[in-house]
Formats: structure tokens, C-alpha cells, sequence
């Protein structure tokens, strides 16, 4: 039986092919590839815009803590009050009003933590330098939270560093009540992290004792 009229594939056809298949694969991982990639860095941008807000919120939470104290508890804690250790944290409010932030004309940096049992938040005052030092550490623990921790973040963990800087600003003038002058603070919380490219993550807002006015 003949088999005129049918051929197959020369040697130049089948490579050609094989060329083609090939760019195509190795195109489309190399898409896979990039997305993957884009991806993680999304995360790490949407995780360290997360942790900047965070810290500016700590702030607040600390003073509107200090609003409650005010209300609640006997004798009078500033809104500018800021605990400075955990044991501190925990304490009722002091026998006077004891202002901190009103003291920082000049900008202070801290690592802030988070509250200690009590919902009291914390201010470590660190001294100035790269926001990307020790002191400034975050990692991740088992819950899926970022904490401040000088060593090494272990195995596994990702590696964020978070300072926040806070600075007495903006004279509001004398407060009608109790003719003391009252002023607003910056709060500025900046994170960065090993892979971030060319630039860190700042929130910035302004704090002040708005109930007075």
C-alpha cells in the first residue's frame, strides 16, 4: 500500500516547534515568576503600612488612656503623660500631673509597645539614628503580631523596623479653663524592612487635648 501524499516533520520543523514551546513556557513563567514576586511585595508594603498606623495609634491610645485616668481615677494625670517602662504601664495614674510629650521640643524618638495586660500602651525613648537599628526590631511571633525585639528575629520570622519619633509643636494658646497654654504634638511613625526598595513607610498625624478646646 502506498503511502504517496503523506509526509512528517523535518529535523528544522521539530526544532523550530520545540523553540517555540520553549519561549512560550519559559514566558509564561517568568509572568508566574513576576507576579509571585509582586505579590510579596505588595504584602510586605500593605504589612508595614499596618505597623506605621499602628504606631501613631499607640499614641493615641495612650492619650486617651490618660483622658480616662483623668475620669476615673484620683488625681490627675496629663493628657501628655506617656509610661516609659511596662511596670510604669500598669501603674495607677501618678500623684501629679507629670507631663512627658509637652518636654519634647526637639524630636524624640521611641519603639512603642504594645499595651501589657492593662491596655496600656508604652514609649521607650532610643536614641537617635537609622530606623533600620536594633532597637527599632520588630518580629513576628506566633500569633501572627509584629513585637519590638532587639536580637535577631528567628527562623522563619519577618524582619520590620518601626520608629516612632514625637515632637511638641503648634502653640494653641491658653486654655479658657484653667489658663495653662496648650500646644499639639507630631507623632510620626516610619517603618522600613530588608527588601523595601527605595523607600520607607511614614504616617504622620497631630495629636493635641482637643477636649479643651
Amino acid at each position: 500500500m502506498s503511502s504517496s501524499g503523506q509526509r512528517g516533520f523535518t529535523l528544522v520543523e521539530v526544532v523550530v516547534m520545540m523553540s517555540v514551546l520553549t519561549l512560550g513556557i519559559l514566558g509564561t513563567l517568568a509572568v508566574a515568576n513576576y507576579a509571585v514576586q509582586a505579590g510579596s511585595r505588595n504584602e510586605q508594603q500593605a504589612t508595614a503600612v499596618n505597623l506605621a498606623r499602628e504606631g501613631v495609634e499607640l499614641v493615641r491610645s495612650i492619650r486617651d488612656s490618660n483622658w480616662s485616668a483623668m475620669a476615673e481615677e484620683t488625681g490627675p494625670r496629663c493628657w501628655d503623660y506617656y509610661p516609659d517602662t511596662e511596670e510604669e504601664a500598669g501603674q495607677p495614674p501618678p500623684g501629679s500631673c507629670n507631663p512627658r510629650f509637652q518636654d519634647l521640643s526637639a524630636a524624640t524618638n521611641f519603639t512603642a509597645y504594645l499595651n501589657v495586660g492593662n491596655g496600656s500602651p508604652y514609649l521607650v525613648q532610643q536614641a537617635s539614628g537609622s530606623t533600620s537599628a536594633a532597637a527599632y526590631r520588630l518580629c513576628q511571633d506566633g500569633r501572627g503580631l509584629y513585637v519590638p525585639k532587639t536580637a535577631p528575629c528567628g527562623s522563619g520570622q519577618r524582619t520590620y523596623y518601626r520608629r516612632v519619633t514625637i515632637r511638641r509643636v503648634n502653640d494653641l494658646g491658653i486654655d479658657v479653663d484653667d489658663g495653662k497654654r496648650k500646644y499639639s504634638i507630631l507623632v510620626q511613625s516610619r517603618v522600613t524592612w530588608p527588601k523595601r526598595g527605595a523607600s520607607d513607610v511614614i504616617v504622620e498625624e497631630y495629636l493635641t487635648d482637643w477636649r479643651k478646646f
